[in-house]
């Protein structure tokens, strides 16, 4: 089940999302679930009550509470690195300050029916990709983290550590071959001794990322380019 909140201030734009949203059901045969609220206050209030969602609609002007500041609590207060935000604005100067909390999508005003699904069909994608799992041996068992809860990877000589938003793990094998597993979920390597997880990434400076738990870690100089390559390339993506 991809679930989608649709929140925007006009009822009327609420109800053009769910309508393309549900005639995509309908004709995909997809299973979607879609709740509408005209507030951003009402959306965190349900959200912090224990409702997830995987995709979020969200108009830029929520009433008291703006949509930048709505993706920061979502962020940083809440700890939800995955959900897809697609913001909606008649102002493409909104999108300047958006960056931080990682749109998936910006859309211009009015609604495009084409715009909307592929929206969605691209949620529905990045949910699929981080719903898998990595597996590594440890001793005599195997053990699988949900990709999407991994934040790094660090070599320690012939170790790895593995940190996710749980905890920390080690096992033995070679960053290399764990990059090559990895990578296609949009990881990063950005030194011979760390593999970093782009969700998680809240800021990209010229040496270094810092992630959402203010942890920092180092860019090598001759991967500097090709991390700014993949950090534009993802964001085209999305």
């Amino acid at each position: 089940m991809f679930r989608i909140a649709v929140c925007h201030i006009k009822a009327g734009i609420c109800s053009q999302i769910e309508n393309i949203a549900l005639e995509f059901k309908k004709t995909a045969g997809v299973e979607l679930e879609i709740d509408l609220y005209n507030s951003g206050e009402e959306l965190l209030r349900f959200i912090s009550n224990g409702e997830d969602y995987d995709q979020i609609f969200l108009g830029m002007d929520l009433g008291g509470l703006n949509g930048a500041d709505f993706g920061r609590l979502i962020r940083e207060k809440f700890d939800n690195q995955t959900v897809q935000i697609v913001y909606m604005s008649t102002n493409d100067k909104d999108y300047r300050e958006l960056v931080e909390v990682r749109p998936m999508h910006f859309l211009s005003l009015p609604i495009s029916a084409d715009k909307i699904i592929k929206d969605i069909k691209t949620g529905i994608k990045l949910t699929d990709k981080l719903g898998e799992t990595f597996s590594y041996r440890r001793r005599n068992e195997v053990i699988k983290k949900p990709i999407k809860n991994i934040l790094y990877f660090e070599s320690m000589n012939r170790q790895i550590k593995i940190v996710t938003i749980d905890g920390e793990d080690m096992f033995y094998g070679k960053l290399e071959d764990v990059y090559n597993q990895v990578k296609k979920h949009r990881f990063m390597g950005i030194h011979k001794s760390f593999v970093v997880n782009y969700i998680y990434v809240m800021h990209f400076k010229y040496d270094e990322v810092i992630l959402f738990n203010s942890t920092h870690l180092p860019i090598s100089q001759p991967r500097r380019k090709h991390i700014r390559e993949l950090q534009v390339g993802y964001r085209r993506e999305s």
